[in-house]
């Protein structure tokens, strides 16, 4: 059994260890973190600077993305036993798949 004095120097040893590894966390997290976070604007840009390299129209992409989640929401609303059949089937054949 550790001796009171033993456990004490460990406690101290361990604060020491502690402090020092809080501080080079601050000096690293101040050196690597940028100002300011990147904008949605910029991840929008970059995207659609990708899809343009590959020949798709940016402008298309969206208004497809806002109609397909607009057919998405309203067949919800129109079949939800079927939307929920779908989504079990889809959850059991995933679930195999990775078994």
């Amino acid at each position: 059994m550790a001796t009171k004095k033993e456990l004490e120097s460990e406690v101290e040893r361990l604060r020491a260890q502690s402090e020092l590894l809080r501080s080079h966390a601050d000096e690293t997290s101040e050196t690597t973190m940028p100002d300011e976070p990147q904008a949605e604007t910029d991840v929008t840009v970059s995207f659609n600077q990708i899809l343009e390299e590959n020949g798709i129209d940016g402008t298309n992409v969206e208004v497809l993305r806002a109609q397909l989640t607009d057919e998405v929401v309203s067949l919800h609303k129109q079949y939800p036993m079927a939307i929920l059949l779908s989504v079990f089937v889809l959850g059991c054949i995933v679930g195999r798949t990775f078994k």
